[in-house]
């Protein structure tokens, strides 16, 4: 940072309000890196930049990226939460704590006001004064929600087909011959007992097994009265299912509270929370959040977990969360949890007894978790390690991006670019490219397009900001492996060339025979890296083999699945896609009003301009090219 820029900031820190608020930090390109909250902004921003102020890496990088500061003042605490939370979800600031799992949770629906509900799954969750369904959930875990729907459709033979299929049918499927569902679709089950198999369902929904159980066993004593007894074996097995369900949930409460737990385990500047979810005083799910780089107090960390838990779409919140530790905005943030659930919360710090214990079993599960992914991070180091001295690499290969081709003579042509972090796959990092510049089968200037694209990016990045590393997305890679031989290689190394990338390893992976049999059926992969005429040869059973093989094939099947969505899109495509100002509703609306693109092609100016919405230089755009094709 020039002393300009820092005396500008100093001169704005100075005049900073001291009411609380949210500040909002943003790089010399205007990208808004961080979100804050403060009860004193002009305290709070001014620690930043102090020299007695945290040395941790992350406030060292802010000070250096930070170029300008906006204020915005609210009337408490409180609100300042709501509004943090708010920009937060709308910017996704880099430093900023975002959860990974951004997805709404699921819930199981049983729409009440079908003539014949059935349990489905869904993550939309609609205000039941709209739809008049119920909802049972949300499950803050996919596999608990996705284990009570299939012990539903094991014990209740309720309807499972879609409404299109269950209208259609002319006889009954083949779950109502192994007797897990009614028939309803074929008339075969009257309504009273469809909905009294249904109420059974929605009593388990709602934790009330011990009812479920009761009603099972006295229709299990009455079939068997009645010497049906493989009726009462089914129903047997039923009682077995639904108390073996009960043996895994552990009863924490002997009233049925609602109750979210919290604990987290801390090494420097990582962090693992655990959430433990009690639901009708039934420790029913669990989930764990790996926090990284996170240059917030302890407190703070904790205070802006908690909201942002809470803020994804779907989220039940509770009237009682407990905390591991008191922190000093708890009362604003209980009151901005209550004012999005409508009713009051209590966030609450126990100090003895069960609820205590109930707070140190999710911090051992939170300290497990860490442990665990710890020495799954140390076994990747070892292995990527491993990797760097057998390929002969200058860099540790933490970030590993692989580029391949995929098209059919030429046709539909596409490149992909996927990532690895640390050995595992970083899907929202990964980059697709339509071909644009090759015409025919030509895949060494395919890659070469690809390749020049995305190292392009990369420089661009560099200019704008000079003094700092391109971004997440755009950051140059350790290992560039591309898919293809001696060829690739040299593409992949002038193009690194031209555009003046240094400080990058390259590596070509590609298939020979085997030089023991001969023969093709028995190929394997080798690498050709700069300046070494024969490949390297790993050992055919070498987790660091299998490790770039994995990497080589998910780079190929991203590649093709985009080459298809092309391909597919082309297959259906019609003249008018290539009109400027002809988007899918207006062709839609063309082709209902004329029935074919040859009817359009013969009909007039006028006729094209009754069609709503297309306008008369549209109609002319259309008419002129259409003209030399029919």
């Amino acid at each position: 940072m020039t002393k300009e820029k820092k005396r500008d900031l100093e001169d704005l820190i100075a005049v900073a309000p001291t009411e609380p608020g949210c500040y909002i930090m943003k790089n010399a390109r205007g990208t808004i890196i961080y979100i804050g909250r403060a009860v004193n902004l002009r305290s709070r921003v001014r620690n930043y930049f102090t020299r007695s102020g945290d040395g941790r890496y992350q406030i060292t990088f802010i000070r250096k990226n930070v170029r300008s500061i906006e204020f915005i003042v609210t009337d408490s605490l409180k609100e300042a939460i709501l509004l943090e939370n708010t920009l937060i979800k709308q910017h996704k600031p880099k430093y900023n704590i975002l959860l990974k799992d951004d997805k709404t949770f699921i819930s199981i629906k049983i729409n009440l006001k079908d003539a014949w509900p059935r349990p489905q799954i869904v993550r939309i969750r609609k205000a039941p004064a709209r739809d008049g369904a119920k909802y049972f959930g949300p499950y803050a875990s996919g596999k608990a929600c996705k284990q009570t729907y299939a012990l539903m459709k094991k014990i209740f033979p309720l309807r499972k087909c879609s409404d299109s299929y269950f209208r259609n049918r002319v006889r009954p499927c083949l779950y109502y011959e192994i007797k897990q569902c009614l028939g309803p679709c074929c008339g075969l089950v009257d309504t009273a007992t469809y909905r009294a198999v249904l109420d059974k369902a929605i009593k388990l929904l709602d934790r009330r097994s011990d009812e479920v159980l009761e009603d099972l066993r006295a229709e299990m004593r009455a079939l068997a009265d009645e010497r049906r007894f493989e009726e009462a074996a089914i129903t047997r097995d039923s009682i077995r299912a639904i108390e073996h369900m009960r043996e895994k949930q552990k009863v924490v409460e002997h009233v049925p509270v609602d109750r979210d737990v919290f604990a987290y385990y801390r090494e420097a500047e990582e962090y693992t929370f655990q959430h433990l979810a009690v639901r009708r005083g039934v420790l029913s799910t669990s989930a764990h959040f790996s926090l990284g780089g996170q240059f917030l107090s302890p407190q703070e960390v904790l205070a802006s977990f908690i909201m942002r838990f809470y803020s994804r779409e779907g989220a039940f919140i509770p009237g009682e969360i407990f905390a591991p530790e008191d922190f000093d905005e708890r009362q604003a943030l209980a009151e901005a949890l209550a004012e999005r659930r409508g009713k009051s919360v209590s966030i609450v710090v126990p100090q003895k007894g069960d609820k205590l214990r109930l707070v140190e079993m999710a911090r051992k599960n939170a300290e497990a978790v860490f442990r665990e992914q710890h020495s799954e991070t140390e076994r990747a180091r070892r292995l990527l390690e491993s990797i760097r001295s057998k390929l002969k690499l200058d860099n540790f290969p933490a970030r590993i991006e692989c580029c391949d081709i995929s098209n059919i003579g030429g046709e539909n042509a596409v490149g992909s670019i996927v990532v690895f972090l640390d050995g595992r796959e970083a899907k929202h990092l990964y980059k697709r490219y339509k071909i644009k510049t090759v015409r025919g089968s030509n895949d060494y200037a395919m890659m070469r397009e690809v390749l020049s694209r995305r190292l392009k990016r990369l420089v661009d990045e560099r200019r704008a900001e000079p003094d700092t590393e391109a971004g997440e997305k755009w950051r140059a890679p350790d290992l560039l492996l591309v898919d293809g031989g001696k060829g690739q290689l040299n593409i992949a190394r002038k193009v690194l060339a031209e555009l003046g990338v240094a400080g990058v390893d390259i590596a070509a992976i590609t298939k020979v025979r085997d030089a023991e049999t001969g023969k093709k059926s028995k190929e394997m992969d080798v690498f050709y890296i700069p300046g070494r005429a024969n490949p390297i040869v790993l050992r055919k059973d070498a987790a660091e083999l299998f490790l770039l093989q994995r990497i080589r094939d998910e780079a190929h099947r991203f590649a093709i699945a985009y080459h298809k969505k092309i391909r597919g899109r082309a297959k259906f495509a019609t003249p008018l896609d290539a009109i400027p100002g002809i988007g899918p509703a207006r062709r839609t609306a063309l082709l209902k009003a004329f029935g074919s693109i040859e009817q359009i092609a013969r009909a007039t100016l006028a006729e094209i301009m009754d069609v709503p919405g297309v306008k008369k230089n549209q109609a002319n755009a259309i008419l002129r090219a259409l003209s030399s094709r029919y």
